[in-house]
């Protein structure tokens, strides 16, 4: 939708009128670097999954909106700074609001984890900066693939480790390369396997140091890498897990039973 960052979600290709019926428009400034962007989140309730597979993988989604069942949520998940890379999850009224009191926001991270952000906006180098090279690119699916894992890069900056964010964001990535045939028929996998491998050797060095990685976050390239890494987190996430109601627990087991079978 857009020639250039500021960008929001990868879009599918579709027009403002369309994008009008499905989304709402955001006018957000980044809390790192105070760049204002604009991003399209879903309306409420506008895809819900109708069917899913054992793991929470939607196989078919109810659109209030008639004419969209080509479209893949996913690509409205992450909202990505345009300049410094940073991401957070559009649904997270948290990271909507904190241009407003970005102080408090960046109270959650490492001084230099934000400087890192910053330093990469200037000099174009860095984890993010690569990553958010893909977002310039015409292929969907590498775009909505960069986001999730710019935003696996922003969650590694905290101070404390949220496990179960990321945990949650590399089994999106592995529901993404599942999901090719179906949304993204005109993806090239190799292209976007050997580009996102281009992205590793950044990653792996600007990560902030954290003593609760249960191994170490990496650019997944194919969706069985996904799903180990996410399985490695949702079982750290299980193990530090306190007072946590039965229900909640039970289904934790559950979904990392699922993630084990579909490996």
């Amino acid at each position: 939708c857009f020639d250039i960052p500021p960008c929001g979600p990868a879009c599918p290709m579709l027009s403002e009128e369309e994008l009008t019926q499905i989304c709402r428009k955001y006018a957000i400034p980044c809390p790192f670097c105070e760049t204002e962007n604009e991003y399209h989140r879903l309306k409420r309730d506008m895809a819900r999954a109708a069917k899913m597979e054992g793991d929470g993988h939607p196989l078919t989604y109810k659109w209030k909106t008639p004419g969209f069942d080509s479209v893949d949520p996913l690509q409205f998940f992450m909202g990505a700074c345009g300049s410094c890379g940073f991401t957070g999850e559009l649904d997270d009224a948290d990271y909507r609001q904190a241009g407003k009191a970005p102080d408090l926001f960046r109270r959650d991270f490492g001084e230099a984890a934000i400087q890192a952000y910053k330093d990469g906006a200037s000099t174009g180098r860095g984890a993010a900066q690569s990553l958010l090279k893909r977002l310039a690119e015409p292929d969907v699916l590498m775009k909505t693939l960069a986001q999730i894992h710019l935003g696996i890069l922003a969650q590694c900056s905290r101070s404390r480790l949220p496990v179960g964010p990321i945990a949650r964001y590399y089994l999106r990535v592995a529901w993404l390369y599942r999901d090719r045939e179906r949304y993204y028929a005109d993806a090239d996998p190799e292209a976007i396997e050997a580009s996102l491998r281009k992205c590793r050797k950044g990653f792996k060095r600007d990560i902030p140091p954290h003593d609760d990685y249960p191994v170490t976050p990496t650019v997944a390239v194919d969706e069985i890498e996904a799903l180990k890494l996410s399985r490695a987190y949702f079982e750290r996430n299980y193990e530090l897990l306190k007072e946590a109601k039965v229900e909640d627990e039970l289904r934790l087991r559950l979904l990392l039973a699922e993630i084990g079978f579909r490996l």
